[in-house]
């Protein structure tokens, strides 16, 4: 796949931000409310989804129409349509290689498809399946790369991917922390693929916990803020990843036991992605992260400088444990105006202390 221009120097053009979605659904049923969802993504400074319920699409008319508007809207499309589970399907019969070659001819020139989603938290002894399929979408479509949402350790499934993935939900209430997820995608960092676009979490631990049956109070209390669903993309962030996947954004909408959440929720995402569009020329500079040293009074925080690569650096601070007392010297880092984002930070003589509970970050500009 090296003529995939995510290869090239324009990789600060290849910065995904946007959520997991079901709107192939709501295309199905109402287009006008399928339009005004691609709208409300885009004019909020969303530019991609992963779409779940692209297979319902099974007329060529209402696959036209929803490619066709998410282009419009400037919305690029994780395609689930050459997953796993379609190449399983295909393979009950013998010519099954061959008829997902098929399949994928129909797909391969809406440009709106920007990156074949091809699993969700499989195992890896699935790689195998994943590399016969990636001989096939590299000749069939070699500008549209394989990206997998991996749960499990990235090395084993790095011959049959061209974009590492996977998601982190660490958010579990008041006491949960983001030292795990950082090991994680340390491990990630590691293997420096060529582009890491993951998954965040945002509103899903509430639904899990509604199944359960939940009262309404309780249900609220386990809401995260908007610093804590934008701490988990920013330690994303800080570990070189460029592309950032929100899920999800059923989630926001759904009723709860506590009522219409919606308008409020998506607020805070509102908000989220105004951060981190800010922080685009930094993250997707092509220029190494630099791991920056600090006092820590408290538990650990992660603190990291960015470049654009044109003398200007952002800082982005983020707590690891359940309480942060840390303090940097500004000094170290060219290029910042000593102006905290979150207000989480104070600035002082030259000195950022940045005090955090549980899951927490700042952006020091």
């Amino acid at each position: 796949l090296s003529i995939h221009p995510l290869y090239s120097a324009a990789v600060g053009a290849l910065a995904p931000l946007g959520f997991w979605t079901g709107l192939g659904q709501i295309c199905l049923t109402n287009r006008a409310a399928f339009v005004r969802n691609l709208e409300m993504l885009h004019g909020a400074g969303f530019n991609a989804i992963v779409e779940y319920n692209g297979y319902l699409l099974t007329k060529k008319d209402d696959r036209d129409f929803f490619y066709d508007q998410c282009s419009r809207n400037g919305i690029r499309v994780f395609d689930g349509d050459m997953a796993l589970a379609s190449w399983d399907e295909l393979n009950r019969k013998p010519d099954g290689a061959e008829r997902y070659r098929a399949k994928s001819l129909v797909y391969r020139d809406y440009p709106a498809i920007f990156a074949w989603f091809v699993t969700d938290e499989c195992s890896a002894d699935r790689v195998p399946d994943l590399m016969a399929m990636r001989r096939i979408l590299s000749e069939t479509t070699p500008n549209i790369p394989m990206w997998p949402c991996n749960i499990f350790e990235p090395d084993p499934f790095l011959p049959g991917q061209d974009v590492q993935g996977g998601d982190l939900y660490p958010y579990r209430g008041a006491t949960s922390t983001l030292g795990t997820a950082d090991k994680r995608l340390a491990a990630f960092e590691a293997c420096r693929p060529a582009a890491c676009w993951h998954s965040p979490q945002c509103y899903n631990w509430q639904e899990m916990k509604k199944k359960q049956g939940i009262s309404a109070e309780d249900y609220l209390k386990g809401e995260p803020d908007e610093n804590q669903m934008l701490s988990v993309a920013v330690l994303m962030a800080s570990r070189s990843v460029t592309g950032f996947l929100f899920y999800s954004h059923f989630n926001i909408w759904r009723p709860s036991p506590a009522g219409d959440l919606g308008p409020a929720r998506w607020a805070r995402m509102v908000n989220i992605a105004r951060t981190m569009n800010a922080l685009k020329p930094f993250i997707t500079s092509g220029i190494r992260r630099v791991e920056v040293p600090h006092v820590d009074r408290g538990d650990p925080t992660r603190v990291v400088a960015l470049s654009d690569g044109q003398g200007h650096s952002r800082l982005l601070v983020i707590g690891l444990g359940l309480k942060h007392d840390c303090e940097i010297d500004l000094a170290q880092v060219k290029g910042l105006a000593g102006k905290s984002r979150c207000g989480k930070t104070t600035v002082k003589d030259g000195k950022a202390v940045f005090r955090g509970t549980g899951i927490s970050c700042d952006v020091i500009e």
